[in-house]
């Protein structure tokens, strides 16, 4: 996979919890679901695809992300 694919899977991700969170509280909670994103699950996505990590470290462009991998 490369950075691009890592990139927009983790925006469809963000969006998806960015709507599940919203449609919960009842209003739109835009960019205070997009952090809770990132706090809860980015280190989880980053985790999910260790190759698209390693080209991202190659890249100008530090990538870091997480998979909404709930149990």
């Amino acid at each position: 996979m490369d950075v691009k694919e890592y990139l927009r899977l983790q925006a469809l991700e963000i969006e998806r919890h960015k709507w599940i969170e919203s449609e919960k509280a009842g209003k739109d909670l835009g960019t205070d679901a997009v952090i809770d994103w990132i706090l809860r699950y980015a280190d989880m996505f980053s985790d999910d695809f260790p190759e698209a990590r390693a080209t991202a470290e190659d890249s100008p462009v530090n990538v870091q992300g997480s998979a909404l991998r709930r149990k």
